[in-house]
């Protein structure tokens, strides 16, 4: 990214401004995301319901049980949340 984007002070401003639900995944040897800023962007996300789930294995790993666990997050806060489509 362009030094001029100052990329880590932006993304850890808008870290602190979610506060939707939050699933939040890391493969412990990811070669492109370092863990220690992957952890540091998880602690400043705002949200108070967030989840860290972690992986043994490189980058574009991804087994079939995080998935899973994706979907349950999802399908879980969904069933939770007011039907946001129905006539008021």
């Amino acid at each position: 990214m362009p030094v001029g984007l100052d990329v880590p002070r932006r993304v850890a401003a808008d870290a602190r401004r979610i506060t939707a639900p939050a699933l939040f995944h890391i493969q412990w040897y990811d070669e492109v995301f370092p863990r220690e800023g992957q952890l540091a962007l998880f602690e400043a996300l705002g949200s108070r319901d967030k989840q860290l789930i972690g992986y043994a294995g490189s980058h574009a790993e991804t087994r079939p049980e995080a998935i899973a666990y994706w979907r349950d997050f999802v399908a879980r806060h969904l069933r939770a949340a007011p039907d946001a489509m129905s006539p008021r």
